[in-house]
């Protein structure tokens, strides 16, 4: 049975190496950088916050060794409307399984 687990700071390395896979399955470029750097402080600072607005769900890869699959996205409150009276919204904008699995 696949174990899904909420993604916490520790797993910002791993969902910048699945992002970047998705990228690469998107465009056909493998494009590494400092944004990777960059993803992977951004991701752990937000994924750290008492009430974070970066939410993720991770899949632990069978060995131990990393992830095999991610998906995160944002909750964002804006001015509540007639059709959301919460304010509230959320965005998907990473979803990757490692090509392994």
């Amino acid at each position: 049975m696949i174990a899904i687990r909420a993604a916490g700071p520790r797993d910002a390395e791993e969902i910048v190496r699945l992002r970047r896979l998705m990228f690469r399955a998107m465009n056909g470029r493998d494009e590494g950088g400092a944004w990777e750097r960059n993803a992977v402080e951004s991701a752990r600072r937000q994924l750290s916050e008492e009430v974070p607005c970066l939410v993720g769900f991770v899949v632990e890869a069978k060995d131990g060794a990393g992830l095999a699959a991610c998906a995160v996205g944002r909750v964002e409150e804006r001015l509540p409307a007639p059709g959301h009276p919460s304010g509230l919204f959320g965005f998907v904008f990473t979803v990757c399984t490692d090509p392994a699995y």
